[in-house]
C-alpha cells in the first residue's frame, strides 16, 4: 500500500480584536512569538493612535497590520474592499 505524504500547510492568518487593551496586547504578544503565524490582522477599537504614540506599542513586526475599527458597527466599519480583502485571506 502506498502512503500519501500529507499536504504542506499554509501558516495560518489570523484576525484579532482587542489588541489594544491588557489582556490583548499580552495576547498579541504570544501570537506574534509564535513563527507558524504568517500574519496577525488587529483590529481595535479603543483610541489606536493614541495607544500606539503615548503607551508602549504593541510589538512591531512586518506580521502584524492594524485597522481601526467599530465591533458594534456593520463590517467594523470598514470599507468593503477592506473588509474582503481581510475576511478573504484570513484562517481565523
Amino acid at each position: 500500500m502506498e502512503t500519501l505524504a500529507p499536504a504542506p500547510q499554509r501558516q495560518p492568518e489570523v484576525v484579532f480584536t482587542g489588541c489594544t487593551g491588557l489582556l490583548g496586547h499580552y495576547l498579541l504578544d504570544t501570537l506574534a512569538a509564535r513563527p507558524s503565524i504568517r500574519k496577525i490582522i488587529c483590529v481595535t477599537v479603543r483610541k489606536l493612535l493614541e495607544r500606539l504614540q503615548t503607551k508602549t506599542p504593541p510589538p512591531s513586526s512586518d506580521r502584524i497590520v492594524y485597522y481601526k475599527g467599530d465591533l458594534t458597527q456593520p463590517r467594523f466599519s470598514l470599507t468593503n474592499d477592506t473588509w474582503a480583502g481581510i475576511f478573504n485571506s484570513s484562517d481565523t
